[in-house]
């Protein structure tokens, strides 16, 4: 049946090939097959193919032979370059070979770099409120440097931020060049007008239907009467974005309204999203199968930010229903509450378990995008239908535990990052002082860090490790408090959970010590929606710390297709394990929602 499905497919993507091919033919278009560059030495061919629209066709995506596009992208060659700093770069050349018979396209292109124009000295005019020793700082050009527009501009804009930051709102940056072309040197002068330093007048909140006009000042990180410090306002934004309540805010400095011209007034531009809600939504992926997920929340109780919920999900492994409340000011302080009551029944690999937990989770931000946190955890835990055969001595426990977390996230996506990372820190105490019927200790991290070439591939990295003993007499870690990995978003070259210690029937039975690295993910667009992705995972779990040992790390290699959809991240992985031992597979195909991490 498998090969049947493999001919079907071969077939069918044949059959669509000879079809495109047929009707390139039939426009007498003509399919660019090889796009060759002579004589460039200081860019490679794939960079320059990057400026151009006339590139080889792909597997995936057919390119063809236009007179006017080719021009254009020889312009932009030229363009690019000059931009680089190569002022008199030139395509000297260019020919096209059609062959009329196969309708194919082959493009030769040669180009006459010149040599490279260097900076030979930087200076600035008009500056009082910073010396040329901080303007030079701040620019970050000096002298040797390739005179790059790009550069340039980055620079001027680098300029009038640093004003702005001071006030000086209206400040007026003009860099202006000149080139001597005989020792290919250039000269740049910064003209600046500084004009008035402003401070805060008015603080204007405005398009508030329901929210509190408190909820706004609150977020703010200015006051009246300060000097307009620009790096602020974008810093308030940001926040009242986070909060959640509003689809859009713009912060503004206008003319104050007092008519004193050393003020400016700032307008807080919002407006409101909808607070109450209903929400349906189900999905598919590798081990949950078919789910879905009910509803209904407020996001806005009486216009003070305060969240509550209750929601209820289903799949073929997990039943959850929820009730929750947040409150983000705590007693009128910046202190977050989340309380949450739960219960879940998960239809593990080895065994079955019916949690009833409260949790209540108290956090605290301080500086930029960081957060510490205490969470306390009450929980009946009962667990059903053991299929290890390491029997547990207790199947009915009551967990209390305090964990206490610091993090800092600085991704610039949540669900989908590109640059950024996260850190996360935490230690858990369960039992002891804290009552409860089992005892243990547990301390993890987790570090992603995520950043984009010029090419626009994003390099993913992410690393976890977890150690859980047990203490005050517990002699064995509960089954579901054990760490377990393999699956779509851990180690992808093997089944859920089947990384580790399993026992005689190779069922996992999970241990205290894990590692989960995903050592390396490159991902870039393929078309428009659709991505690609490589991806190298290492890791494993032990049944005690004592027993680790690098070689028994497990690796995985593979790779994937990400479709960014408008309802969220659909990805499909293939992951190959590059040891198979006996009874394992040599691959695993992967079907989620969101990024592996």
């Amino acid at each position: 049946m498998n090969r049947i499905k493999f001919t079907y497919w071969i077939i069918l993507i044949w059959s669509l090939a000879t079809i495109s091919e047929a009707a390139a033919k039939a426009n007498n278009r003509f399919e660019i097959k090889s796009v060759t560059i002579d004589d460039n030495a200081a860019f490679s061919d794939e960079r320059l193919k990057t400026v151009m629209i006339s590139v080889p066709s792909r597997w995936y995506r057919s390119s063809y032979y236009y007179p006017e596009v080719l021009e254009d992208d020889l312009a932009n060659i030229e363009l690019f370059y000059q931009e680089n700093g190569y002022l008199d770069a030139k395509v000297v050349d260019h020919h096209v070979t059609l062959d009329s018979s196969k309708h194919e396209a082959h493009i030769a292109i040669s180009i006459d770099e010149g040599e490279l124009t260097l900076i030979e000295s930087i200076g600035f005019f008009g500056n009082e409120l910073f010396t040329d020793d901080q303007l030079t700082e701040i620019v970050k050009l000096k002298s040797g440097d390739p005179f790059r527009q790009s550069q340039l501009r980055a620079a001027n804009l680098k300029v009038l931020t640093r004003y702005a930051n001071h006030g000086f709102l209206e400040a007026v940056i003009e860099p202006k060049s000149f080139v001597k072309p005989e020792i290919n040197r250039a000269i740049i002068d910064f003209y600046i007008t500084e004009s008035h330093q402003f401070k805060i007048g008015d603080i204007r909140p405005m398009g508030l239907e329901t929210t509190r006009p408190i909820i706004i000042f609150r977020e703010l990180t200015f006051r009246r009467a300060e000097v307009i410090d620009y790096s602020k306002l974008l810093e308030s934004q940001r926040k009242l974005y986070l909060i959640g309540l509003f689809r859009s805010v713009n912060i503004v400095a206008v003319t104050s309204a007092s008519g004193d011209s050393t003020l400016k007034d700032i307008e807080i531009r919002i407006e409101e999203k909808k607070s109450g809600g209903f929400d349906v939504s189900a999905g598919y992926e590798s081990v949950e199968k078919l789910r879905g997920r009910v509803e209904f929340y407020h996001t806005n109780l009486w216009g003070t930010a305060r969240k509550v919920g209750i929601s209820a999900r289903a799949s073929f492994v997990n039943n959850k229903y929820e009730l929750s409340y947040t409150d983000p000011y705590t007693f009128r302080t910046k202190w977050r509450t989340d309380i949450r009551v739960s219960n879940e029944f998960s239809d593990e690999p080895g065994f079955d378990v019916d949690r009833n937990q409260i949790k209540v989770t108290v956090g605290y931000s301080f500086e930029k995008r960081r957060m510490a946190t205490i969470a306390y955890r009450r929980e009946k835990v009962i667990l059903k239908n053991i299929r290890v055969t390491e029997i547990p001595d207790a199947k009915n426990m009551d967990i209390s535990g305090l964990k206490i977390s610091f993090l800092r996230d600085t991704r610039n996506n949540l669900f989908n990052a590109t640059d950024g990372s996260y850190l996360e820190m935490s230690h858990e105490l369960a039992g002891g002082f804290l009552q409860g019927t089992r005892s243990f200790y547990r301390i993890e991290s987790k570090l992603k860090r995520f950043f984009t070439l010029q090419t626009g591939m994003v390099i993913g990295t992410s690393f976890g490790l977890g150690y859980i003993r047990p203490m005050y007499g517990l002699k064995e870690i509960p089954l579901n408090e054990r760490y377990y990995a393999g699956g779509p978003n851990t180690i992808r070259g093997f089944d859920y959970q089947k990384v580790g210690p399993l026992d005689e029937n190779g069922v996992p039975f999970g241990g205290q010590f894990s590692i989960v690295f995903n050592l390396l993910e490159l991902r870039h667009t393929i078309y428009k929606m659709i991505g690609g992705a490589a991806f190298v995972d290492v890791g494993n779990v032990w049944k005690r710390v004592e027993e680790f040992n690098f070689e028994d790390l497990r690796t995985t290699i593979g790779g994937g297709l990400r479709v960014n959809t408008p309802i969220g991240l659909i990805r499909l992985d293939v992951g190959y394990n590059i040891d198979p031992r006996p009874r394992e597979g040599s691959y695993k195909i992967h079907i989620g929602l969101g990024q592996a991490f």
